[in-house]
């Protein structure tokens, strides 16, 4: 019986520290560990990051996507000729949790291509990302990332 107990207290505190970790909002490392998934060129491994539904999404080109499946396969596109990349946040990056279940952030962010036939460009972009907590886990229901005008 002492067995049986120590076990449900076990699996009780377990339960307890995953459900901590789930509701814990975005952080700067969490905003990074986004970036470098797509800085391995597979949109595929980010849909777990993205909201499902009719969510916005802006990028350079085109002007937006209408939910994360035409994102997603946007995106496999854009990076078809690309070997490798690097994409770094800036030290600006702000986190702003307003509301129990939604977080907001903007950072600029500087990112280097590198294509198979051996080109590269490097630019700075300006990132947002809005957060929707949804079952535990924080989910980006819109995105921008655009270049600077000048």
């Amino acid at each position: 019986m002492k067995r049986f107990r120590w076990i449900a207290v076990v699996g009780i505190l377990f339960m307890l520290a995953i459900h901590g970790i789930a509701q814990n909002p975005p952080d700067k490392a969490y905003l990074q560990k986004l970036l470098d998934g797509w800085a391995t060129g597979n949109p595929d491994g980010q849909t777990q990051y993205y909201a499902q539904g009719n969510y916005l999404f802006f990028d350079d080109s085109p002007l937006k996507y209408n939910n994360w499946d035409e994102y997603r396969k946007g995106t496999i596109e854009g990076f078809k000729d690309v070997a490798w990349s690097k994409i770094r946040m800036d030290d600006d990056a702000q986190i702003h949790c307003d509301a129990p279940n939604i977080c907001w952030s903007a950072a600029t962010v500087d990112m280097t291509f590198h294509t198979k036939d051996g080109k590269e460009s490097h630019g700075v972009r300006r990132w947002t990302v809005i957060f929707e907590k949804q079952n535990d886990k924080w989910l980006i229901v819109h995105e921008h990332m655009s270049l600077p005008s000048n």
